[in-house]
């Protein structure tokens, strides 16, 4: 009977493995998408029963289908982890020795690759109780057969990939092996070696780095033959890529602290420097090299900081870069492509990466005179050539935000030199200058705002200009800078950039034509309602190109994108006369079925949302067909039908779905080609009717309410999209859907979290919103996405901000957990990026910037709708916080840090004692950062700290109150120096009798202190202390001298543009008031007025009365 129950056994796992095999087949070759989910859906289920490793293990080593053993063993590999303890320990042997058999016998080498990662996941599970595997692998590597060579480094790199530490035993023994393998003949067997290398080098302790140093040696010689070789003539296939993994190796080892790694890099700088100068080498080499200069610098500033030989090379490095000439245009996706048709970085846009990057790993002091001195001697110097004026407006254009403090302090000279370069006759020089000016406009305010006009009449200028090119960098600048510049003066010059951008829509080629037609929806957005004037002679044409299918799709995508913008500029009363006639043609366009025209259209349809409101709804009504045709349609004819093993949709879902390690870097094994291969403009297109939703549930709220339901069930199964986008715009659609509950049953009277103990909200807001925060809360966790769980963050923001601290009152510790797990870094995005942070480019940085200023900013709104209560959460936060305040952290933690020290301390109050002893002497240290940024919000959070307790402040006066006094003073952050006045005067205000019996000399830091330079907010909380100063304590203005700083701070704040009409009236009443009481500050204030400059005595006429 048992024998008769184990044979039963195997024919039912056979004919299982059968069925398996027949799924996998249809899954791989269908084009019918009902077969193919069906599939799926088999497959999906036997990767969770107990018998998932031995059917796929069945198919592994006996079927016949070469794609069939290749995607079963990348399926089991990703399920493995968890199925292994429902495999017998006799089966276990048994799999274990199959697949060691199956990797040497195996003929096809993508099947090899698959298998071998599978092999080294088993290691990782039972590596303890397989002591054959080591020996094996060695003894392969000795193998006569290339195969078996290539397949044992393989396998060493992939075992290290899944446990490092079992490795390290071994470390003495793989450094001989790896170094026999690096002199291999065979290009395969070193380019795998080269990678094993770098597994392993990632994972050894800095104390054993000294082991692997005979390994970076050759490394490094295997860079420098590479570069040579691949610059001379002959077949040189294969090289790039281990070139390049030689690089990967060289990035890791150069961020070990070790001290034997620390004497290697000067040398390797220097290597670096020589390969990135000389324009034969590959490009990619180049950038890798420069990649390579900025990492180390940005890790070890002082390196390059303290030697001037070194950092004179570092920087004419980057600016030869930028004077040579290239043949392709600057500003464009400036690309070349290698012997293997992948695209790498030109030298431009490498050494444009590189100086900005210098520019921000390096102080300005060491970097700012350089590079500005170089730029000032080719442009009003008049030394070198057109290229040479290039270069030195991309340079300036690349340091602006990096070196910006000292920018701001040259911004009139520099536009000097802009102007020289505005009438050079080379347009590269010109469309320098385009970019330029665009990036100075949005960079370097408040220093640039007396530069708009001239700005303006720059962009006019070019957009005329013979050379197309320069028109189109000419409309980029209304694109970038029109919400910056002052609006009057936008809309002075209206007419003419009007007039400018129809002559180039009517006339221009196609690329430039729709820039200037976004222009144009620009300048709409720039000066606002003004642009009513201007409407009629705009919107017919723009409706005219949406309605000829004869024009190109990107021209009509672009109009119906500008007809949105003017709409919501100008309102509701002078569009309805276009209203009929623009929904018309925008239902026309989407039955089309071109996917950027409806991407478009869904943005129009969002904009007329936003202008109508709730009267949206009828049209609302006929839109939502289209809506969700867009967002649910699966598109068969975009699927690329080439290899059906590698492109196939769906596929991406079985792979990834599972909590195991990544494979970004599997080598090979086939499946980091299998994904959805979808047109982006699709997938942008169902972005944009998500969108859509999110906009008619923000705009017309309650009037939605009936479509509540069927608009949640389309947007909810979006949270699981594969296109970040989608889902970004999904989180924020399921937001205002939620809200709509809210808006249909508003709460009696608002939650105070003191004293209320029962819900306020309708039981169907509640139900709504719970099962909201529950899914983001979940969907923060786990989706890989830093946008998407950014978007989380500032959904649960807005959400609190509307309906108050009761919306997350049932959920707050749920919501305490997330929180911590983000600012701790612990969510499945951010270990994602951490676990390869050695590649992290800026993009990521930034994505990475985005999230975590969004949890900041999460954080601080749920303590300000709390109050007091939130002081046992901060509690457990707090820690989680104030790591981003360390030294070693990069600035924008710090900054962020500082911010929320701030905001949670003006939240909580006086609650707030407690943390004083931690957060106040931290905050304080910060006042002397090297980094302006970090001062600014240093003085601010000081002074919201004292502000809220000055009784347990006091005894850290003595060391803030002369650091804050210092920092009113400081030349090169003026934000800074704004906001040390700023504190002060706050402290003063709650703690005046101590503060100014010790310190009287504050009150004339207070006064000497406008006009304010850059943080022009600051002028309400300086003049509240200033006015309660001269309401209060009388005494203090005795002295004549000190009451004629009090008038001449009074007319600066009255002539300042930057100073609210808000402030000048609370000014404008106290002088007068002071008047009345004491006549003989009339005469006072009128001799200030003679000796002030023009214009000043009638600044004050217009709030002062006497």
């Amino acid at each position: 009977w048992i024998l008769f129950e184990s044979v039963l056994f195997v024919v039912h796992s056979a004919f299982m493995s059968e069925e398996l095999k027949q799924a996998l087949e249809g899954f791989l070759t269908t084009h019918d998408q009902n077969v193919r989910q069906q599939c799926e859906k088999y497959i999906a289920g036997v990767l969770t029963s107990v018998q998932c490793v031995p059917q796929f293990m069945t198919l592994i080593i006996e079927s016949p289908n070469e794609h069939i053993r290749q995607f079963a063993a990348v399926l089991l590999r990703k399920k493995i982890g968890k199925q292994w303890k429902n495999v017998s320990q006799e089966n276990r042997q048994n799999i274990k020795q199959a697949l060691l058999d199956r990797v040497l016998n195996e003929q096809h080498r993508q099947v090899r690759l698959a298998v071998a990662h599978l092999a080294a996941m088993v290691s990782k599970l039972a590596l303890s109780e397989w002591p054959e595997f080591v020996p094996w692998l060695l003894q392969c590597t000795q193998s006569s057969e290339v195969a078996h060579r290539e397949i044992a480094m393989i396998l060493l790199f992939a075992v290290a990939e899944v446990s490092a530490s079992s490795m390290i035993p071994h470390l003495s023994n793989l450094v001989h092996v790896y170094a026999k393998a690096l002199k291999d003949d065979e290009r395969t067997v070193r380019n795998a070696t080269l990678r094993a290398i770098q597994s392993i080098m990632c994972a050894v302790p800095e104390k054993q780095m000294g082991v692997l140093m005979p390994l970076f040696s050759e490394v490094v010689q295997i860079v420098q033959n590479v570069v040579v070789v691949m610059s001379q003539p002959g077949d040189v296939s294969g090289l790039l890529d281990i070139g390049l993994h030689s690089f990967d190796i060289l990035d890791d080892v150069a961020e070990c602290p070790a001290k034997v790694v620390r004497d290697q890099i000067p040398a390797l700088l220097a290597t670096m420097l020589e390969i990135a100068r000389n324009d034969k080498h590959h490009p990619a080499l180049r950038e890798r090299s420069c990649t390579f200069i900025i990492a180390v610098i940005s890790d070890r500033p002082k390196l390059v900081s303290n030697n001037k030989e070194m950092l004179h090379s570092v920087v004419g490095l980057c600016l030869e870069i930028l004077w040579q000439q290239y043949s392709v245009d600057i500003f464009d996706r400036d690309m070349v492509y290698d012997d293997e048709e992948d695209t790498v970085a030109s030298p431009l846009q490498f050494g444009s990466n590189f100086l900005e990057g210098l520019s921000m790993a390096l102080p300005d002091a060491a970097i700012f005179p350089l590079i500005y001195g170089w730029c000032k001697q080719h442009t009003l110097g008049g030394e070198g050539d057109a290229r040479h004026r290039k270069a030195a407006m991309l340079a300036l254009t690349l340091i602006c935000r990096g070196c910006r403090d000292s920018m701001l302090n040259s911004v009139d000279e520099v536009m000097q030199m802009v102007d020289l370069c505005v009438q050079d006759g080379d347009p590269q020089v010109r469309q320098a200058v385009c970019i330029a000016v665009s990036d100075f406009a949005a960079a370097l305010i408040p220093n640039i705002n007396a530069h708009y006009d001239t700005i303006l009449q720059y962009t006019v200028r070019f957009i005329e200009d013979p050379n197309e090119k320069v028109q189109e960098k000419a409309c980029f600048i209304l694109e970038t800078t029109a919400d910056s510049l002052n609006q009057q003066a936008l809309i002075n010059k209206c007419p003419d950039l009007l007039a400018k951008l129809s002559a180039l829509v009517g006339s221009a080629q196609q690329t430039t034509k729709d820039v200037a037609i976004s222009a144009v929806g620009t300048l709409a957005a720039g000066v606002g309602e003004s642009f009513r004037a201007h409407a009629p002679q705009v919107l017919p044409g723009l409706l005219g190109f949406m309605e000829k299918q004869e024009e190109q799709v990107s021209t009509r995508a672009r109009a119906a994108e500008a007809v949105g913008v003017i709409a919501n500029s100008i309102g509701r009363d002078s569009f309805n006369q276009y209203a009929e006639r623009t929904f018309d043609i925008s239902l026309k366009c989407v039955e089309e079925e071109e996917y950027e025209l409806s991407e478009h259209v869904f943005g129009l349809w969002a904009n007329l949302s936003e202008v109508y409101g709730q009267d949206w709804l009828p049209h609302s009504q006929k839109t939502l067909k289209a809506i969700h045709h867009a967002i649910t349609a699966f598109n068969p004819e975009e699927i690329d039908s080439g290899n059906p093993f590698s492109t196939k949709a769906g596929c991406e879902v079985l792979i990834q779905d599972d909590g195991d390690e990544e494979d970004e870097d599997d080598d090979g094994d086939g499946i980091g080609d299998t994904h959805l291969r979808i047109h982006r403009t699709v997938l942008e297109m169902k972005a944009a009717a998500t969108h859509c939703i999110a906009a008619y549930a923000k705009n017309m709220r309650e009037a939605l309410y009936d479509q509540l339901q069927d608009l949640a069930m389309l947007i909810q199964p979006l949270l699981q999209y594969f296109f970040e986008d989608v889902r970004v715009n999904a989180v924020v659609g399921l937001k205002y859907l939620s809200l709509i509950t809210y808006y249909k049953f508003q709460p009696e009277h608002e939650f105070d979290p003191k004293t209320d103990t029962d819900d306020t909200l309708h039981k169907s807001t509640r139900d709504t919103l719970n099962l909201l925060f529950t899914q983001y809360f979940a969907l923060a966790f786990e989706d890989d996405s830093k946008e998407v769980v950014a978007a989380i963050c500032e959904s649960i923001t807005d959400i609190t901000k509307t309906v108050g601290p009761v919306a997350l009152w049932e959920l707050q510790d749920k919501w305490v957990e997330m929180t911590a797990c983000l600012l701790q870094k612990q969510s499945c995005s951010q270990l994602e990026a951490s676990d390869d942070e050695g590649d992290e480019d800026e993009d990521e940085h930034d994505h990475d910037q985005i999230l975590i200023d969004s949890v900041a900013e999460m954080v601080d709104m749920v303590a300000k709708a709390f109050g007091s209560v939130f002081a046992k959460h901060w509690q457990s936060l707090f820690p989680h916080v104030e790591p981003y305040l360390s030294e070693s952290r990069p600035p924008s933690d710090q900054y962020m840090a500082l911010a929320t020290y701030a905001e949670v301390a003006e939240a909580l109050g006086d609650t707030i004692t407690t943390f004083i002893p931690k957060m106040l002497p931290k905050a304080t240290k910060r006042l002397k950062s090297a980094h302006g940024n970090i001062r600014s919000n240093a003085a601010y959070c000081v002074g919201a700290l004292c502000c809220q307790v000055p009784l347990s402040a006091r005894q850290y006066y003595a060391q803030i109150v002369p650091t804050l006094v210092q920092l009113a003073g400081d030349k090169e952050a003026l934000n800074a120096a704004d906001n040390a006045v700023a504190a002060l005067a706050r402290m003063i205000l709650v703690d005046h009798e101590v503060l100014l019996k010790e310190a009287p000399q504050l009150v004339d830091l207070l006064v000497g202190s406008m006009p304010l330079k850059a943080d022009y907010l600051e002028y309400e909380r300086i003049w509240k202390t200033i006015i309660f100063l001269l309401q209060n304590a009388a005494p203090l203005f005795a002295e004549e001298q000190r009451m004629k700083k009090v008038m001449e701070a009074f007319v600066h704040t009255f002539f300042a543009k930057e100073a609210a009409d808000e402030v000048k009236n609370g000014c404008a009443s106290c002088l007068q008031s002071l008047i009345g009481q004491n006549q003989g500050l009339k005469t006072l204030l009128s001799s200030v007025l003679q000796a002030a400059p023009p214009g000043y005595s009638e600044a004050v006429k217009k709030f002062v009365f006497w």
